[in-house]
This record gives C-alpha cells, structure tokens and sequence, in this order.
C-alpha cells in the first residue's frame, strides 16, 4: 500500500531481535497489517503477549491499524522447520482468509503438533485462525514439492507454484494437493485449486526421460503468481525447456533465462513463454522473481541478472551488470497498447460517480458503459462484471445512464474503479469505501 511522504516509523514494545522475528508483512488498503512473527519465551507487546518458559517458539499474525497500534493477534500452531525465507503468509481481501505455506523445511517441524516431513505444504486458515483444510505433498523426499508463491482470483480459487524437485523412491512420484506431478527431476509447476482446496487443474514441464533429456532444470522455480484476466501467468527462469507446445528457444548447456510463462486460467494449458534474452551459452542464472499486473492488463516483472539482457530487443537497449554479484532489473511486458487511452476532459467530465465516499453502494451517470472493475492500491483485481439489467439503476438495459455497482462486500479503505464504454474508453477513478 502507498505510505504518506511523511510517514515515520515507531518501536513495537517487546519486539527485540533476541527473541523475536519477523517474516511475512500484508497490508490493507485502509493500512490494516497483518504480520507473521516468531517469539521466543517472553513477555512481549507489553503483555499483550506472553509465551512460557517451556515453548521455544511462538508464531502468531500479528494485526495493527495504519498508525502501528497493536489490535490483536492469532497463534499459528507452528513450530521449527524453516527459516526466514521458508515461511509465507498470505491473505485473500475477498473471504479474509489466511494461506500460510512453507517453501523448504530445514529441521524438523509440526503442525498441530504433527510431524511435518516435507516443504510442500499450504494450510488454510478463516478470519479466526480456525483450520478450514491443508495441502501437504506426499513425497519421497523433503524436497520433493516446495512452495513458493501462492495467490488467488476474483473466485477465491487458490493458485500455488514452485518448484517439484520429484526425486523418486521405488518409482513413485511426489504428489501435492491431488496432483501427481510427472517430471522425471525437478520441474517448476503451478497448480489451481478452488476454495475449498479441491483440485482443478495441474501442470509442470514436460516430462523429461532422463538425466540427460534437455528438459530438467534442477535450479529453476515458480517464484511469483499473477492473474490476469483469462490468463495467469509465473515468473521464474528456465533452460531450452519445453512447457505444453512451447519451448524454451535456447539450446542444452545454456544457462537459465528469465522468463514469463502464460496459462490459460481455465484449463491451465500454457499459451506464451516471455523470455528476456540474454547472453547464450553464459551460465548466468538470471531469473525473474515476482510478477504483477498494472490496470491496463500489462505485466510489470523483476529479477536479478549477472550478465547481459534484453539482447537484441527491438525497443530496449541491452542491460549489462555493472560490478557485484548480480543486479536488479524490472520491465513490463505489454498485452496491449502499453500507455492509457488518452481522455479528453469533455469526455470524463460526463461520468459521475457518488456517492463518494461510499458506504457500500456507488452509483454511476455516464453513457454507453461495458464493464467495470475494482482494484485495491496494489492493482489487485478485486471485482469486476459487465454493466446489464442488474447493475441498472431503474433496471433497464445498457443504454440508461444510471448504473451501480455493490461495494459492500469490500472493507473500509481506498479502491481505483475502472470503468470501460462500449466504445472502448477506459475511464478509472478513485473511490473510497467507509
């Protein structure tokens, strides 16, 4: 969530780097936070939290309001297993539920004081911190299935990735979440389950025949989920790997490239593979480490590289390391025209939105409108629906003037309604919900 420029920062009481650690950090669109943190035994928070002598560790979400003031906290039955890195937290804004998953487990660690063997695992909490289901990878190994990024869609449907390090013992395949992955090694996948944790669909790279098939990539990753309207895409890195019909065009012995692979949200098929070029035959390692979309349907992507990319772009000069282990790049991909439709002041000045704020309800005067769609500050998709009889204001068809849309479903804070005309005018406001 944007900070205001005079934002300032203040010590939580009983929060000490001895006993204390802290790991995922959501925020709301009203600056609501939600924090994922180790305590040691301890009085903590002012006594807000206390954890005995006989508990080596506490993980609790911690909750504050966008001024750093404590409100309460959820205990996680969590123990050991992971460092900071391997534990993540994420939260749905539409059913306010909690996704806690672990990329990789170092020592032992439980759940619900059972012994956790593995690093694929997704545990779905409500608003309480009541267990609604789990996921956890039935493998041979501890690194079977890891689980490094996770997000959801306007339907609450529960996207996972990383990375199935699908070492066989006796034949068998690791599986996770009703998914039987079917690379030989290790393979990025990406897997969509619906709310409830029912599997929809799997998917990984093709499955490789053996060491030496060019399709294993043993270091390359699922990193970061977006969706996308139809599609949903990860960013990660991969060898010459073929993923459905597409490949990779590198050849064997070439070191990973950042790349963007597409899918089809409904089906899962792979529909594009967005490489960014670099240097063949340099045994680089670039990858691309988080994704997200913009409100114009583009992908805005980052990573790191050690070479030189963007090698014979048509539009981008070639970015070259400069000094150090590796650099950080990001770049957007366009879906369409990358730059807003222009809107003369005329046009916008026909569309009213109000009451605003709002407390649930917001009407709209314009002509000709098509769809609409409600974003929260971090560009996440949070409704979205056609304009018909139903979003009238007196019932009519499309071409009334007044039109609504419910925003009662969404918590108090600061949300960009887009609005798109028939004539294909996209016009995008600020609106907040009280």
């Amino acid at each position: 969530m944007p900070q205001d420029e005079n934002v300032t920062t203040s010590d939580i009481p009983g929060f000490f780097q001895a006993s204390g650690l802290g790991y995922s950090l959501i925020s709301e669109p009203d600056g609501t936070i939600h924090w994922h943190c180790r305590f040691a035994p301890g009085n903590h928070l002012n006594g807000s939290l206390v954890v005995p002598e006989d508990v080596s560790e506490y993980h609790v979400i911690l909750k504050y309001d966008k001024d750093g003031n404590y409100l309460s906290h959820l205990p996680l039955p969590f123990t050991g297993g992971s460092g900071y890195n391997y534990t993540k937290l994420y939260r749905d804004p539409l059913n306010e539920r909690y996704y806690f998953y672990i990329f990789l487990l170092n020592t032992t660690a439980t759940w619900n004081d059972e012994e956790l063997i593995t690093g694929g695992a997704v545990f779905a909490l409500d608003a309480e911190g009541n267990e609604l289901w789990q996921k956890v990878a039935s493998s041979p190994t501890t690194l079977s299935a890891s689980i490094v990024g996770l997000t959801t869609d306007e339907e609450s449907n529960v996207y996972l990735t990383g990375s199935a390090g699908n070492q066989t013992v006796n034949n068998l395949y690791a599986s996770l979440a009703g998914y039987t992955f079917t690379h030989f090694s290790s393979s990025p996948y990406l897997i969509k389950l619906d709310m409830d944790g029912n599997l929809v669909w799997g998917t990984n790279l093709n499955p490789a025949t053996g060491p030496t098939d060019q399709n294993i990539c043993g270091s390359c990753y699922g990193r970061s989920i977006a969706i996308n309207g139809d599609e949903v895409a990860i960013a990660g890195s991969l060898l010459a790997n073929s993923w459905g019909n597409l490949t990779m065009p590198r050849v064997f012995g070439d070191g990973p490239a950042p790349v963007l692979v597409r899918f089809n949200k409904e089906t899962g098929e792979p529909i594009a593979m967005n490489e960014v070029k670099d240097l063949l035959g340099v045994n680089s390692s670039e990858e691309l480490m988080t994704v997200a979309t913009d409100l114009n349907g583009n992908y805005v992507v980052g990573g790191y590289a050690r070479s030189t990319i963007f090698v014979n772009h048509p539009t981008i000069a070639p970015l070259t390391t400069n000094g150090g282990y590796s650099d950080f790049f990001i770049a957007k991909l366009g879906t369409g025209p990358c730059e807003p439709l222009s809107i003369d002041e005329p046009v916008k000045n026909k569309v009213k939105l109000y009451p605003n704020p709002t407390g649930g309800m917001l009407y709209i005067e314009a002509e000709n409108l098509q769809s609409y769609a409600v974003y929260n500050l971090l560009g996440q998709e949070l409704m979205k629906g056609d304009f018909n009889g139903n979003n009238n204001v007196n019932g009519n068809n499309n071409n009334n003037n007044n039109f609504k849309i419910n925003m009662e479903g969404l918590s108090r804070g600061t949300y960009l309604v887009r609005l798109i005309g028939l004539d294909g005018v996209v016009i995008t406001e600020k609106i907040i919900r009280d």
